[in-house]
Formats: structure tokens, C-alpha cells, sequence
């Protein structure tokens, strides 16, 4: 229900329908009953797309909510780096890899597929915009990267 290619699939039937609706007709055949059978099917296609589009919205809710929650991970991440009560780089360092030591359990495979997503998207976006190489515009890319490298690194 939720494949790309849902709706030209529905197109496709709805207009092979249609034409075999309009064949019946001009034979004169048993066109009542293949009317009712394709306004069946129609009514079940009917339904079939609005199951989808419910699908399709619950979906986006769910994936709504995994983004917040692996942004909360990556501002905690970026919380201890910017930690004002680390002295030196090494301090920091330590802190880092102390802090995704502990959050280990959450840095799963999801964690990390939401990265090369976000990284993917935001690189994008950019180039979209062609300011991917302007520092102006690319901290939340290299944010972003530099998560990547420590929870690959751990």
C-alpha cells in the first residue's frame, strides 16, 4: 500500500476498467454485471487509497517523533562538547568519549541510518542553495559529520 507506485498502478487499473466498460457496451454484451463488478472494485480501491493515505500519515507522525528523539541525542552529544567546564581540547575529548560511551545503547543502527539521512539531506539542501562549501551555511552539516566520526570511532 504505501509503494511509489501505488497511484499509477490505481491509474492504470481505473483506465483498463474504463476501456473494457466502454467495449462491453459497444458489443452490447453482459455489460451490467462487468459494470457492477469494476463499481465493486472501484469502491475497494477507494477504500485501498484511503487506507494508504492513513498509513502514509501515521508514518510521517512516527517518523516525525524518531527525529526528535535523534536530535535530542545529538544536542546531548553537542552539550558536553560545548560543556564550558572543560579546560583544554583534551578535557573535552575525554568528556566526549566518556558521555557516547555511556549513550552507546542508543547510538543503534537507527541512530546511525538517521545520520546518513540527515547528512545526506542537509548536503542537499545546500548544494540546492550552492552554499555547500560557505562555512556560513554548513555548521549543521559539519555538526552533523563530526557526530558521525565520533559514534563510528566508538
Amino acid at each position: 500500500l504505501l509503494s511509489d507506485n501505488l497511484v499509477e498502478l490505481f491509474k492504470e487499473r481505473l483506465h483498463t476498467m474504463a476501456k473494457c466498460d466502454m467495449e462491453e457496451a459497444r458489443l452490447e454484451g453482459s455489460e451490467d454485471s462487468l459494470k457492477e463488478l469494476h463499481a465493486k472494485e472501484r469502491i475497494i480501491m477507494m477504500n485501498l487509497a484511503q487506507l494508504a493515505q492513513g498509513l502514509v500519515k501515521e508514518a510521517q507522525a512516527l517518523g516525525a517523533e524518531l527525529e526528535v528523539s535523534m536530535l535530542e541525542i545529538i544536542r546531548s552529544i553537542c552539550e558536553v562538547a560545548m560543556d564550558p567546564s572543560h579546560k583544554s581540547q583534551e578535557d573535552t575529548a575525554i568528556a566526549l568519549t566518556d558521555a557516547v560511551r555511556d549513550m552507546r545503547p542508543l547510538l543503534d543502527d537507527a541512530f546511525v541510518a538517521y545520520l546518513k539521512y540527515a547528512i545526506a539531506e542537509e548536503e542537499g539542501k545546500l548544494a540546492r542553495e550552492g552554499v555547500l562549501d560557505d562555512p556560513e551555511y554548513n555548521r549543521w552539516l559539519f555538526v552533523l559529520k563530526i557526530v558521525q566520526e565520533g559514534v563510528y570511532a566508538e
